[in-house]
């Protein structure tokens, strides 16, 4: 859904320049920062040194808050750069660490890739057309795809695989939560 501007106006050319300074500015203090913390503790694991729980915690919250950082950054950028020369690009990270599940937060994540494999792949699959145990398969597959998109390497197949296996159980807890059967065992 990109869509090109009819001509470049100033406050298009001013907002592209807020953005890609904002972007630049998550990436190199933010983003940089706990890249930095993050790399500190890999070095010390490969090193052969160990690491105790809460420093697995901190390395943890640190990795987070870096791959956050570094897609907000490059997509505030992106935006930025397009406005710049007239394009406008569909918005592709929208706070995902505020979602209340996975599947809100696979839709505001990385957008434009969860928008492609819907369409191309799930949907062309019989997504929710079928069989809820059906759709489940399609989903962690879908997800495992996904994984291989990022590296072919058996830990991205296993993070994509990890990814649908939460989706489907999503999926399946609001199910049977809107049936009510949850209520239902509560109350006996």
């Amino acid at each position: 859904n990109i869509s090109k501007l009819n001509k470049i106006e100033w406050n298009n050319t001013n907002l592209g320049i807020v953005l890609f300074i904002i972007g630049f500015f998550k990436k190199v203090f933010f983003a940089n920062h706990f890249g930095n913390v993050v790399d500190t503790y890999f070095l010390q694991i490969s090193d052969g040194n160990s690491i105790d729980s809460i420093h697995i915690w901190y390395l943890t919250y640190n990795f987070a808050l870096q791959i956050y950082f570094d897609f907000s950054a490059y997509t505030d950028m992106a935006l930025g750069l397009g406005l710049l020369i007239g394009i406008k690009l569909p918005i592709n990270f929208n706070s995902p660490y505020k979602s209340i599940n996975i599947i809100e937060f696979w839709r505001s994540w990385h957008i434009s890739l969860s928008l492609f494999f819907r369409d191309y792949l799930y949907i062309p699959l019989g997504g929710n057309r079928n069989k809820f145990y059906v759709k489940f398969f399609i989903i962690v597959f879908v997800m495992t795809v996904a994984g291989l998109w990022h590296g072919a390497s058996w830990t991205f197949l296993i993070w994509g695989f990890i990814h649908g296996l939460y989706l489907g159980l999503t999926h399946l807890i609001i199910k049977y939560k809107n049936l009510n059967i949850f209520q239902r065992l509560l109350d006996h």
